[in-house]
């Protein structure tokens, strides 16, 4: 048997052959141009604004109030919140300031009624609580990739 007689045929060889046998013609060239354009922004691309002007006259100018309208509310709640936040901070370091100098008067008292173990141990651990909190919270900002204002 020859060589060829065994070969198997694959659809390479079979359109191969086939080509052979097909004339081609000319065929037209068909081209697509196509175009892509974006914008981003709290308005319309100006070709779209100044066709809802064309639609309703004066609809531009009531889109730019409305924007403008809609950043001066999100600008006043961040003020907002940013007032507040300032207000509870202010408000926990008074409060600790307070537990701290009263657990110090404390402390004190104690020492001078008799009692010096008790007191020094009432003014070390509300030293220690103190420091700690502000070196615990320093450590823990500069750790953290993002600032409070962020999470507003």
């Amino acid at each position: 048997m020859n060589k060829r007689q065994h070969r198997k045929r694959t659809p390479d060889r079979d359109l191969s052959q086939s080509d052979r046998h097909i004339t081609r013609s000319p065929s037209p060239q068909v081209q697509a141009v196509v175009h892509h354009s974006r914008f981003e922004g709290p308005l319309p691309h100006p070709l779209i604004m100044e066709g809802y002007d064309k639609v309703i006259p004066g609809a531009a100018e009531r889109i730019l109030h409305m924007a403008e309208e809609s950043v001066a509310f999100q600008q006043k709640i961040s003020m907002a919140a940013l007032s507040a936040q300032s207000n509870d901070t202010r408000r926990g370091q008074w409060f600790a300031f307070l537990v701290a100098l009263c657990a110090l008067i404390t402390g004190g008292v104690a020492i001078l009624t008799g009692n010096p173990v008790a007191g020094a141990t009432i003014i070390s651990t509300t030293l220690a609580g103190g420091v700690g909190t502000f070196v615990f919270v320093r450590r823990k900002s500069e750790t953290s990739p993002t600032s409070d204002h962020e999470h507003l």
